[in-house]
């Protein structure tokens, strides 16, 4: 182990992110610390890329628990001179059993009052909680002025890291609630679960910018403005409300006009206002395209049926729920959710080919103490798609990938499908 990640708010989705983008082996969790063996590594660019890891560094050493002391941290800290009069730190331990993180209770006031016996001058950076935010972590410069040590602890074992990049909580803020269309109404995909689905729709393929990415239900268009900040230049979104397509392509032009993405890439995304069920209309074979030369006119804006097309979108989610609504609304609801998803299936199953992927969101319903989740496996495999596990290999057991806050009504469950 060579390398570590520090994941969010929802650890089993960014780890399954994770897989998707580095692949390879299984890492050794630790909480929310993930740590791997590989050969390649790019600190910043995947801390580019990854939206649901937060903070990422390097292994420095991987000891027997009982050598974890505040001298060994002092000596990290000496063997890596910062050029600086004091030293500041930070501290996290991750995971461990609550004798072994008891254990470490006091390893950071212990490792600062062994730096200033040895003469330094030593500030302890901390939270409310003892962790230390990515926010924080930049604020104090310990990236590259100082020092943020994150602590596995695994079984008899403790791996020291080292941060070496932390996610940029005001960039993330910004795309969110600084856009200018937002619509709570209908309700706005994260930036960052946008990020996390297009991840695990084009997997390990971060080169392979080529393919097209479809989001047939657009809305404010989040996915195609996370998708064209990774790159990828082949997007197309629709929506049946062309008041959503309008504000998508108003968040598009902000992107431009705030630097984030060129004018260049912003003419390479097409959208047009299109029911699901319609899309057929706006397909054009690529082979037939080729032979006429560029696509040019009305077709500029057609999906290419020949094309690598991923499929990565939210879709309707439902009323919305106050929270004590009848076992039989939310049943009349998961019954027309499902009965829409059939109708796009068909639709998708013309535009992908084998081994086409979908990533979408089927709700989950929380009414009073009536749970009832949206499941349209059997309307997928009616056209050649199955449900696949993101973290079959990793997990002991297929789990579900859900993306909620504690008093949300409605939780999203992030579904990767695969045409067969």
């Amino acid at each position: 182990m060579n390398h570590f990640l520090i994941f969010g708010t929802h650890p089993l989705l960014s780890l399954a992110e994770a897989k998707a983008v580095i692949g390879g082996q299984k890492p050794e969790i630790a909480g929310e610390m993930a740590m791997f063996d590989v050969d390649q590594w790019d600190g910043g660019a995947l801390n580019d890329r990854l939206g649901g890891t937060i903070k990422l560094g390097e292994v420095i050493a991987k000891i027997p628990l009982k050598e974890l002391t505040a001298e060994r941290l002092a000596d990290e800290i000496e063997a890596r001179p910062r050029g600086k009069n004091k030293i500041e730190f930070g501290l996290t331990i991750y995971g461990g059993s609550s004798a072994a993180r008891q254990k470490t209770k006091n390893l950071a006031i212990g490792l600062k009052r062994v730096l200033q016996e040895r003469g330094q001058s030593v500030r302890w950076v901390t939270g409310e909680k003892g962790d230390l935010t990515p926010a924080a972590v930049a604020k104090a410069h310990l990236i590259d002025e100082g020092y943020d040590f994150c602590v596995a602890l695994t079984d008899q074992q403790a791996i020291i890291g080292l941060t070496t990049n932390v996610q940029s909580a005001d960039a993330w803020s910004l795309r969110d609630y600084g856009r200018p269309f937002r619509d709570l109404k209908t309700g706005m995909l994260p930036p960052k679960l946008a990020r996390m689905m297009v991840n695990l729709g084009v997997e390990s393929r971060i080169k392979n910018q080529e393919l097209s990415i479809l989001d047939p239900f657009c809305g404010g268009g989040t996915v195609l403005m996370e998708a064209a900040l990774m790159g990828y230049q082949s997007l197309v979104g629709s929506d049946m409300d062309a008041r959503q397509v309008e504000g998508c392509n108003k968040n598009l032009d902000w992107l431009v006009s705030k630097k984030l993405l060129t004018q260049e890439c912003r003419t390479t995304i097409k959208t047009f206002v299109s029911r699901a069920e319609n899309l057929d209309s706006h397909v054009v074979d690529l082979s037939s395209s080729r032979r006429r030369g560029s696509m040019s006119g009305g077709m500029d804006s057609c999906l290419r049926r020949n094309d690598n097309v991923t499929i990565v979108t939210e879709g309707y989610l439902g009323k919305p729920l106050i929270g004590h609504e009848s076992i039989e609304f939310l049943k009349k609801q998961k019954r027309e959710i499902e009965e829409l998803w059939g109708k796009a299936f068909e639709v998708f199953s013309h535009l992908q080919t084998k081994g086409g992927r979908i990533v979408c969101v089927w709700p989950i319903f929380v009414s009073g103490r009536d749970t009832l989740a949206v499941d349209a496996k059997e309307q997928a495999q009616k056209f050649g798609y199955t449900v696949i596990d993101p973290l079959a290999g990793w997990h002991e057991k297929a789990v579900t990938l859900t993306y909620a806050r504690p008093d949300q009504h409605v939780k999203r469950n992030i579904v990767v499908l695969e045409k067969i």
